[in-house]
Formats: structure tokens, sequence, C-alpha cells
């Protein structure tokens, strides 16, 4: 908070250890960037990294007994309801195969999140 706060600017050397994840130089940002996502995209579902993203943002302004039951309900959702990816996920582990994702992580997510507005981020352009 004290970075927000004081609006304080320094280099990324003289940052406290472990503020930042990655420090690399400007033209190899995007690269790193896309690198992660691949990472992230291969190892994880697009809806569970979607429901985790939701939960984490949405906990700041939740109580611990609301966080709980939030998480509870994603639990059963991907447990009970919408269960294609978390079987895709045991299974390509166990065929030791790349994972092929079923969910769409805009699409699928459930309702009954406390979720802001949801924006149609999808478009024909590609990157």
């Amino acid at each position: 908070k004290e970075l927000v706060f004081t609006g304080r600017v320094f280099r990324a050397r003289d940052a406290v250890p472990g503020l930042f994840n990655y420090v690399v130089p400007q033209e190899q940002v995007l690269r790193k960037a896309l690198d992660l996502a691949c990472e992230i995209s291969a190892n994880a579902s697009g809806l569970s990294v979607a429901l985790c993203k939701t939960l984490m943002d949405v906990g700041w302004d939740s109580s611990p007994e609301q966080a709980f039951l939030n998480e509870s309900k994603c639990l059963h959702y991907v447990q009970k309801v919408r269960t294609e990816d978390l079987q895709e996920g045991i299974s390509s582990f166990f065929e030791k195969r790349a994972p092929q994702w079923k969910l769409d992580a805009n699409e699928d997510l459930p309702d009954f999140l406390p979720l802001r507005q949801r924006i149609n981020v999808k478009s024909n352009s590609k990157l």
C-alpha cells in the first residue's frame, strides 16, 4: 500500500526483494509476458484461471466468511456442475499428454459470482 499511497518511483534494482516476479529489459517485456501466458494456458484451464483471478480480486472486499463461501461455490461448480476441464486435466495428467481444455474462460463462468459487469472482449482481430 505504501507504493500506492506515496506514488514513489524507483528503479527495479532499488526495489525490495520479492516485489517483482521478473525484471527484464524493455525490448523483452512483450516476449516475457507472452511466454508466461503460454505457460499458464498450457498448465491450467482458462476457466480455472478466471475463477482464481476473480476470487482473488473480489476477496479484497470480502469478509473471510464470504471469501470462503465464494470459494466453496466455485469448487462445487467445477467439481459437480461444469466438470469438463477437471476431467480433462486428470485424464491428460495420467495419459502424459497436453490437456485440451473444453470450457471458455468467459462464457462458462458461473452467474453466482460477485462479478463486475462482464465486458465482451472478443474481437476478430489477431494479436
